[in-house]
């Protein structure tokens, strides 16, 4: 399962609206006297050898439990079930496929969360403005006018000063140093952390075309955003099309090696997602709003983070685009989202 898999589940819970939106929808779909929860409490990231060890046991039982709750509930008779239950026991799937790498030694997800294991000693806590969480609670999350940003800019940047001082003095290291490191899941947190600041100073910073068109666009991509409906669309249209692209593929006699065929699909599966959502938030939202999200894209270089190879990205461009069979207008915000996502040197 790859970085960028993971980050799809996770803004997928985030678009929710909140976590507990997101349990609620489980509740509904897979089981309702809770007989699979054994609570538990964990109030850090389990990013040591010890912390998985004591953590996957029982977090892998609850899972396997509400996995055949959810299946014994929509999958059984014959009645099929209804697009919302699919949806929701696909992402339970998803989110036990994460489980598995992470709590199996030797999966990469894994050794991503030991090497994290440098950031344990790192207490960021003094950074929290508990204020400042409760007023963004208040607007959504989401600054959306002039004024908002002109109010939250100072505190939030303040606090992303903060961190990022607290985490540089921690680990002995500038991030941007750590950025370039032969380590890939450090050299990933580095260049996250640091794009994130920039994005963040481009936002707060007047005059700025990322402010311009942040502030343009911003209220309606919000919307789009917290609706859920999108990406779910976006994702089924992934596995239909990919499903397609591997029989036109086998026909060809052109398959890939069995052991390259899960980095595939997960490269392959996650891009079309960013790109469907892209031409949706474009037809809902306009130009703007667009060209700020592929903005974005190219500055947190995700691929190059995920296991996207060159031959992965030279094939979303080539035969997996021309299989979709889009209209113009849209194989051209297709194309321009596949584009983005060149592997940065």
């Amino acid at each position: 399962m790859t970085a960028l898999w993971s980050v799809i589940i996770v803004i997928f819970l985030y678009q929710r609206g909140s976590f507990a939106d997101f349990l609620t929808d489980v509740q509904e779909t897979c089981f309702t006297d809770g007989s699979c929860w054994n609570y538990y409490e964990i109030n850090y990231l389990p990013i040591t050898e010890k912390d998985l060890n004591l953590y996957c046991p029982l977090a892998t039982k609850n899972l396997w439990c509400l996995i055949g709750d959810c299946v014994r509930k929509n999958f059984r008779g014959s009645v099929p079930p209804s697009n919302k239950s699919a949806d929701i026991t696909h992402m339970v799937l998803d989110i036990a496929d994460v489980l598995i790498d992470l709590c199996t030694p030797g999966k990469e997800l894994r050794k991503s969360s030991v090497v994290l294991g440098f950031l344990r000693n790192c207490d960021t806590t003094k950074c929290q403005d508990f204020e400042l969480r409760t007023e963004l609670q208040r607007i959504g999350w989401v600054p959306t006018t002039e004024e908002q940003l002109n109010r939250f800019c100072p505190p939030i940047m303040m606090g992303l000063r903060c961190a990022v001082e607290t985490i540089q003095e921690c680990i002995g290291k500038d991030l941007v140093e750590l950025s370039t490191s032969d380590n890939k899941t450090a050299a990933a947190f580095g260049h996250g952390v640091v794009a994130t600041r920039n994005l963040i100073t481009d936002i707060c910073t007047p005059g700025t075309k990322m402010r311009e068109n942040y502030l343009s666009s911003i209220s309606c991509s919000k919307d789009l955003l917290f609706d859920p409906e999108p990406m779910i669309k976006c994702g089924r249209q992934a596995y239909a099309f990919y499903d397609k692209y591997e029989e036109s593929r086998a026909l060809l006699g052109n398959q890939i090696p069995v052991e390259d065929r899960e980095s595939e699909a997960d490269c392959m599966l996650s891009v079309y997602k960013f790109a469907c959502f892209a031409a949706e938030l474009h037809d809902t939202c306009g130009e703007d709003a667009y060209k700020t999200l592929i903005d974005i894209f190219k500055r947190f270089q995700l691929l190059k983070w995920s296991e996207c190879t060159e031959a992965n990205i030279r094939d979303l461009k080539t035969d997996f685009l021309d299989l979709l069979e889009l209209e113009e207008q849209r194989r051209s915000l297709f194309s321009t989202v596949f584009e983005s996502q060149k592997r940065r040197k």
